[in-house]
């Protein structure tokens, strides 16, 4: 499926000071969290986050699947990936091609070769096919019940999201996380977009009747 050329992005606004203020402190409180989850997980967590996603999530024959390639204690969501290329599905990596701009997604299948992009990230190579996400997985620090995600700061996610559904898209977002990940509430603003479900090595957490893309 060939991606649509971007639109002018409007400015993601920036969140008032007491905003901003809270997210940065359950960040850090966050990312030691992460890390010692990550430490106990070990490889194990990967494999239960492909079996939980498979069993709760219902994929159209044609459906592509976005991932992410894991970053330091991140989950890894490259075993679901493999398995999801081994049933046909079309996968692909984000690439930041700007820092004010939404992400782009290329294709990509385990093996095949990644180039370096900025922040840590590993890119597909600039030759891979565009695609246009039927499932988006989206990495997080932290969710809650509503399905509201902390990220990193950059609102890569949030512009992305907001640019999909302006070109008409409606990707599944689905979080992957460890399950003590969960918080009881997320700091959020109005620009902040909420998650369709959140799927950790534990269970799948749906936040509303969607459940198939």
């Amino acid at each position: 499926m060939t991606a649509p050329a971007n639109s002018v992005t409007p400015p993601l606004r920036s969140d008032p000071p007491a905003l901003a203020a809270a997210k940065k402190a359950m960040r850090a409180a966050q990312v030691e969290r992460r890390r010692r989850l990550f430490q106990a997980a070990g490889v194990a967590a990967a494999d239960g986050l492909a079996r939980r996603f498979l069993d709760a999530v219902a994929l159209a024959a044609d459906a592509a699947v976005a991932g992410y390639h894991p970053m330091g204690d991140e989950i890894d969501v490259l075993p679901l990936l493999a398995r999801l290329a081994a049933q046909g599905h079309e996968t692909a990596l984000p690439v930041v091609d700007a820092p004010a701009e939404p992400l782009v997604f290329r294709r990509w299948r385990a093996g095949e070769s990644l180039a370096p992009g900025p922040h840590g990230t590993r890119h597909p190579l600039a030759a891979a096919a565009p695609v246009v996400p039927a499932v988006l997985l989206v990495p997080l620090l932290a969710f809650d019940a509503e399905g509201y995600r902390l990220g990193y700061g950059g609102g890569y996610y949030d512009r992305t999201i907001a640019a999909l559904r302006r070109q008409g898209r409606a990707p599944l977002l689905v979080g992957a996380a460890f399950a003590g990940q969960r918080v009881e509430r997320v700091p959020r603003g109005p620009h902040d977009q909420p998650l369709d479900a959140v799927v950790t090595e534990a269970a799948a957490h749906w936040f509303n009747r969607r459940m198939d893309a």
